[in-house]
């Protein structure tokens, strides 16, 4: 909360430096007319007055290195990207493949609950099959079971593989 308060005072921190009195003073004045602590406005002042680096600077002045030089990169490099591709395209597939082996009406209500961006609820269903929301969720469960033994069969043919 006080480095919040700091912050939005930022202009009054810089003033630290030009002003009547010790800079303890200046300080301990700025503390209290913004009811924060001492060593806050210390340490914000130390942040804000602190020098900004390039990361294209070099480290040494007889080095070649810089400060870019130390920065990992943690992007996926294009095999890692392309192997990706491929795996998301093979679970694509497998829940495609997956979803066939359902009847119409399980697909129907595994897409309108699970995979919508507005889930219809169990009750909208029953409405649209003219059945009950009870029956609604039979359906659902017996098609949830469906999709996972066929996507454990797609899973074992993959490791088979």
């Amino acid at each position: 909360q006080a480095q919040k308060k700091l912050f939005y005072k930022m202009g009054r921190l810089r003033d630290l430096e030009e002003g009547e009195g010790s800079m303890d003073e200046r300080v301990k004045a700025l503390a209290e007319e913004l009811d924060v602590g001492v060593e806050e406005v210390e340490q914000m002042y130390e942040r804000i007055r602190g020098r900004d680096l390039s990361l294209d600077a070099r480290v040494g002045e007889e080095q070649e290195t810089t400060f870019m030089d130390f920065l990992a990169d943690f992007a996926p490099n294009q095999e890692e990207r392309l192997a990706d591709k491929e795996r998301r395209e093979i679970i694509k597939r497998m829940v495609e493949e997956a979803l066939e082996q359902l009847s119409q009406r399980e697909r129907t209500v595994v897409e309108k609950r699970l995979m919508a961006e507005e889930p219809m609820t169990l009750q909208e269903l029953g409405q649209v099959f003219n059945v009950s929301r009870e029956r609604v969720r039979q359906i659902e469960l017996s098609a949830l079971k469906k999709l996972k033994q066929s996507l454990e069969r797609g899973k074992a043919r993959l490791s088979s593989e």
